[in-house]
C-alpha cells in the first residue's frame, strides 16, 4: 500500500522535472472532460469516504498533478525570459579614471626671500624645489638652463655689478619696469598688463647682455639691501618677469631661459607658473 512518504516522494520527482509549458490542446482536452463528467449521486460520495488508501492515494497525486499544470500553465509569462531562468545582465564596466600627471608641490608656506608672501606651485616629477626657485634636471645656466621662482627682490641697481645695501623706492608693478628699462645694458621689452595667482600687475621680457666682461662677479638684475637677488645665469639670458601687486607690495616672479632651452622645459615652466597660488 502507497504510504505518505511515497506520496511526497512522488510529488518531489515530478516538481522536480515538472514541465514548463503545456500546449493548449491539453488544457482544452482537460477542461473538456471534466465539463462531461457527471456529478456523483449521493451514495458514491459516501463510497469515496470508504474507498481504500491506495485508490484515495493516487487520485490526490492525480489532483495534485493536475491542479499544478494548469495554474502553473495560467501564471507563466506570455513573452520574455523563459519560466524558471533569471534574467542575466552584464556588468557595466567603470571607465579606467584618467592618470593625473605626476607632480611634486611646493612646501606651503614657503618665505619668499625678504618678502612676507609665501606660494605654492605644482611641479613635474623632472623638476627640482630649490626653495625659491625651481629647475629641471639640466640646471639654470646656459646654454639650455632653465628655472621658474620668486627671487623677493625689486631693486634694480644702475650698476650691474654692485647691489649690495641699495634700497629700491618702487611702489607699483610700473615703478619696477621703469627702472629695468633704465637700464641701458638689458633689453626690455613686451610690457603687458597681467594678472598671477589672483594678483595683478605688469609681465615684461628682458633680455640680458651676451658679454657679461663688466662684472667681475656676479650680473645683477634685482637685488635686495643685503645683496640676495637675482643674477643672471649666462650671456644673452631671457627673463620673462611677472610684477604683480600683493596687497600694495610689488613682488617678482619669473622665468628664465635660453635660446637652447628645450621647448617642453618651456612649457612645463609656463604650466608651473599658471599653477602658482600667491598666499600674503
Amino acid at each position: 500500500m502507497t504510504s505518505e512518504r511515497d506520496i511526497e516522494r512522488v510529488l518531489d520527482h515530478w516538481f522536480a522535472e515538472r514541465p514548463t509549458q503545456v500546449a493548449d490542446r491539453v488544457l482544452d482536452e482537460v477542461a473538456d472532460r471534466i465539463g462531461r463528467e457527471p456529478r456523483k449521486p449521493a451514495w458514491q460520495v459516501w463510497r469515496t469516504r470508504h474507498m481504500n488508501g491506495t485508490a484515495k492515494s493516487l487520485a490526490a497525486v492525480a489532483a495534485i498533478v493536475l491542479v499544478a499544470i494548469v495554474g502553473f500553465t495560467l501564471l507563466r509569462p506570455s513573452s520574455g525570459p523563459s519560466v524558471g531562468t533569471t534574467p542575466t545582465t552584464s556588468p557595466i564596466a567603470s571607465p579606467s579614471p584618467s592618470a593625473s600627471p605626476s607632480r611634486t608641490p611646493f612646501p606651503a608656506g614657503m618665505v619668499v626671500q625678504q618678502k612676507p608672501i609665501s606660494f605654492t606651485a605644482h611641479l613635474p616629477t623632472n623638476w627640482i624645489n630649490n626653495g625659491w626657485f625651481a629647475a629641471p634636471t639640466q640646471g639654470t645656466e646656459a646654454p639650455t638652463g632653465i628655472s621658474i621662482g620668486a627671487p623677493g627682490a625689486i631693486n634694480v641697481p644702475t650698476d650691474p655689478c654692485d647691489g649690495e645695501g641699495k634700497v629700491s623706492d618702487s611702489k607699483t608693478p610700473a615703478d619696477v619696469i621703469a627702472a629695468l628699462q633704465a637700464r641701458p645694458d638689458l633689453v626690455v621689452s613686451n610690457v603687458i598688463d597681467t594678472t598671477l595667482g589672483g594678483y595683478s600687475g605688469k609681465r615684461v621680457d628682458i633680455q640680458a647682455p651676451a658679454d657679461l666682461s663688466a662684472c667681475t662677479d656676479l650680473y645683477i638684475i634685482m637685488a635686495e639691501p643685503g645683496g640676495a637677488g637675482y643674477h643672471v645665469q649666462g650671456p644673452s639670458n631671457k627673463i620673462q618677469m611677472w610684477i604683480v601687486d600683493v596687497e600694495g607690495q610689488p613682488t617678482v616672479f619669473q622665468i628664465e631661459s635660453f635660446a637652447g632651452t628645450p621647448p617642453e622645459d618651456l612649457a612645463a615652466a609656463q604650466q608651473i607658473m599658471d599653477s602658482i597660488e600667491i598666499r600674503p
